[in-house]
């Protein structure tokens, strides 16, 4: 079983090098180019390196998220929404609470975490009333993650002069210090491997583990009925005569849902007029 996971995502690897390879060359450049310049910008010096695995923190958080929820048959994939938010969180402490160090960047980290956490619970309210299926509320929820975090920023906290969406410095006792200076490489890295440590060691050598993964079987056939409403919600077509599974219909939850909507824009514009104020 081992054996074949790592056959099976050694061949998706080489799969994607060779779609991705296809689709450069198709735009008239050269493949091997291409791939030799990320090598050489990603690992052609020790600095380029180290920044390469400060880049990499958020990801192995978000993956951390991920895993536990796919393992309890939670079919979530709305990380991007929820590392947006979280990194929102953090923004908002440090620019707004000045601590020193370690308590800033201390504070900022909680509230990164239970901003995303919060995030990701708001699509199960809606899935656990039936209201909606919670992948397509996960995909949803990443869009307006994206524009919410994207008008936050630019409309109370975007640095002076900046052409893309970019904050203002933090205060410093809310920046993880750098292990290297030079670099962008941090302490972040003993957090994220702590939390993968902790992860996995509570997965499978604790008995809250199991609970967590005898809900893959069940969920297996779930699934496939989450993905045909993910496919409905981005317009997929799988051919000509080919029928829905399910029929859409606008009922009372949707009223509800679309009640719900207006009560969010009305909220950010008041949230406008507050910030206003305040800033």
């Amino acid at each position: 079983m081992k054996k074949t996971r790592i056959r099976l995502s050694l061949f998706s690897l080489v799969l994607a090098l060779v779609l991705f390879g296809l689709t450069i060359r198709l735009t008239g450049r050269d493949p091997l180019v291409v791939y030799w310049s990320i090598l050489t910008g990603s690992f052609g010096s020790t600095k380029s390196f180290l920044n390469v695995l400060a880049y990499m923190l958020p990801l192995i958080m978000t993956g951390l998220g991920a895993a536990v929820a796919f393992q309890s048959g939670v079919f979530n994939i709305g990380g991007e929404g929820q590392v947006l938010v979280g990194g929102l969180a953090s923004v908002i402490v440090g620019l707004t609470v000045p601590l020193p160090a370690p308590w800033g960047w201390l504070l900022a980290l909680l509230a990164g975490f239970a901003a995303g956490a919060l995030w990701a619970l708001l699509p199960t309210l809606f899935a656990g009333r039936n209201l909606t299926s919670l992948s397509v509320a996960t995909i949803m929820m990443n869009s307006i993650a994206a524009l919410l975090t994207e008008y936050i920023v630019k409309s109370y906290f975007q640095r002076p002069g900046a052409s893309n969406t970019e904050t203002v410095v933090v205060n410093e006792g809310s920046i993880l210090p750098r292990i290297f200076p030079s670099t962008q490489f941090n302490y972040g890295i003993l957090v994220a491997l702590f939390c993968v440590v902790v992860v996995t060691w509570m997965l499978y050598k604790t008995p809250f583990g199991f609970p967590v993964l005898i809900p893959l079987f069940i969920s297996a056939f779930r699934r496939a009925n989450e993905l045909a409403y993910a496919m409905e919600c981005r317009c997929y077509r799988g051919g000509d005569g080919r029928t829905k599974m399910k029929v859409m219909k606008f009922e009372a939850r949707d009223y509800i849902a679309l009640a719900a909507v207006i009560v969010f824009i009305a909220l950010l514009i008041s949230f406008n007029f507050i910030f206003k104020k305040v800033i």
